[in-house]
């Protein structure tokens, strides 16, 4: 019986196929790697924007509510972007985490303020992202807590950052018929509810997420009614 040996031929297509074979593998394993990539940019970019609507729906929600407008105060600005909106919200809340470390009371209202501070771009650039690329501007959420009320309701208290790669902080306010990027209770009263948008970038700046809540304010107890003038009638009896 005669043995006949691997032809040339042979070994050329059992080397395309060997090729073949790792060329998908190693196609297959690249776009693996991409798409896992691409899934934790975007859960990065989310987690940022969740965070920041997360935490100002919170304190919205658990705003205080007395007769006395004194005791409350909800004041909402913005800085009148059309783009890239960085508003700032000022709110007398209710919340379980002190000011301030330590055994001194501070009982359970607070003023709350929430506001952007812009990153270095160079520190915010990572191993992935190239200093020289153009990267929208990015922003950490600050929270300030502060006993209430005091003489400053504006300052005071202590500041802490929340979360960073914030693009934009949208918020606007609900009088029961539209919606208002300015708003003041010292003059309007509580808005019947509060729309927050949050837009955030992954720690590379290469996906983009946006998270938003709607708050409704439940505006119970009213504001006291004032005590009504006497009219030039009262006591006057009819002829």
């Amino acid at each position: 019986m005669t043995r006949r040996g691997i032809t040339l031929v042979e070994l050329i297509v059992v080397g395309i196929i060997t090729v073949g074979i790792a060329t998908a593998t190693v196609t297959a394993i690249s776009q693996s790697l991409r798409a896992r990539d691409v899934s934790q940019a975007r859960y990065e970019a989310f987690v940022h924007a969740d965070i920041a609507a997360r935490t100002i729906a919170r304190d919205v929600a658990n705003i205080v509510r007395d007769g006395d407008l004194y005791y409350t105060r909800f004041l909402l600005e913005t800085d009148g972007r059309t783009s890239e909106e960085r508003d700032e919200l000022l709110i007398y809340a209710q919340s379980a985490s002190r000011a301030r470390a330590g055994d001194t009371p501070e009982g359970h209202e607070y003023e709350i303020d929430y506001r952007l501070s812009p990153v270095d771009q160079l520190e915010s650039t990572t191993k992935t992202q190239r200093a020289g690329e153009k990267r929208p501007p990015e922003f950490e959420l600050w929270r300030r807590i502060d006993p209430v009320p005091d003489v400053n309701p504006e300052g005071g208290g202590v500041a802490t950052p929340m979360t960073g790669h914030i693009t934009s902080l949208s918020i606007i306010a609900f009088d029961g018929e539209r919606w208002y990027e300015d708003w003041d209770s010292d003059n309007d009263g509580y808005p019947h509810a509060v729309s927050i948008t949050v837009r955030s970038t992954s720690d590379d700046g290469s996906r983009e997420s946006t998270a938003r809540r709607i708050v409704a304010i439940d505006r119970i107890p009213l504001p006291y009614a004032s005590v009504a003038a006497p009219s030039e009638n009262d006591g006057e009896g009819g002829s």
